[in-house]
């Protein structure tokens, strides 16, 4: 009886001891498997890091490829690839074994690229409109350029007119005549009697000239070149300088033929030979005569 139950506790302890062994290999088995999964799952996710990590660099990369005129939309991308670089840096600090991090850093990624697709699109709304206005401004431009060049021609043609108008409107003398006469107003030959030079001339009908009140101004010279003016100076403005003459008068031009002399009384000493008497209206010279006294 007691060898039989000596027999039976036996096999019990056999039967645990099988059993025991075979948990054990069975938990064996279990962990060398949970091993194999969680080593190959540390693989997927240390390469899904490493890609994770050149997209985020990616990023940047394009950030750095990305050019505006823009100041503010500049400051901003500055400011947005920024967050991108300190996202990278932290993310390279993650354990690869730290799925939901490296999860949310995917997620991340996906956000920033929708950030970086608006900017883009300002950009390329920017570039559009900077497009069209630099083709506007070029039309605008031309258009000034052939508004310039047709005002320089009109003032062209204005200056033509104007230059035409005021030569049409230049007086001029005509049958001038210079006569040497006495004191008393004898007309005279002899050199020695010669006191006084009475010139005489005609201004011609002009109806563009302007009308009213002018002066004559008498410019004699003697043989050597030299203006007869009785010792006083006496200017007026002609060809941009001022010039002596010998005497003047005020007429009154209405526009039609005007006959009128100018006396000179002689204080020089005069000489034998040639002598020019010059008349000049409005700041021209309007006729010139040669004389001779021997």
């Amino acid at each position: 009886m007691e060898e039989n139950k000596t027999k039976n506790s036996n096999r019990i302890v056999t039967i645990l001891l099988i059993i025991a062994a075979l948990a054990i290999v069975g938990l064996s088995i279990l962990y060398f498997s949970q091993q194999r999964q969680m080593g190959a799952m540390i693989e997927t996710m240390t390469i899904e890091k490493g890609n994770l990590e050149t997209e985020y660099t990616g990023l940047i990369q394009q950030y750095d490829s990305i050019t505006t005129d823009n100041d503010s939309l500049l400051h901003r991308l500055d400011t947005e690839q920024q967050r991108v670089s300190q996202l990278l840096e932290e993310l390279r600090t993650v354990k690869a074994s730290n799925a939901v991090k490296i999860n949310q850093y995917r997620k991340e990624l996906a956000s920033l690229r929708i950030v970086l697709r608006s900017y883009v699109g300002q950009i390329d709304s920017l570039n559009q409109l900077n497009q069209v206005l630099v083709t506007k401004n070029k039309e605008i431009t031309a258009k000034f350029h052939e508004a310039n060049r047709e005002v320089q021609q009109l003032s062209k043609i204005k200056e033509n007119l104007t230059e035409v108008v005021s030569k049409a409107s230049k007086l001029e003398a005509r049958d001038i005549t210079v006569t040497p006469t006495t004191s008393s107003g004898r007309e005279t030959s002899r050199l020695s009697k010669t006191e006084r030079f009475k010139v005489c001339l005609v201004v011609s009908k002009n109806v563009t000239a302007e009308t009213g009140m002018k002066r004559v101004y008498l410019r004699i010279t003697d043989p050597s070149n030299q203006v007869l003016s009785g010792g006083k100076i006496q200017k007026f403005d002609y060809d941009n300088q001022s010039i002596q003459y010998s005497v003047s008068k005020e007429i009154e031009y209405g526009g039609e033929d005007l006959q009128t002399c100018i006396y000179y009384d002689i204080k020089e000493t005069l000489a034998k030979g040639n002598y020019m008497a010059y008349l000049f209206i409005d700041g021209n010279l309007v006729g010139q005569q040669l004389f001779k006294l021997d």
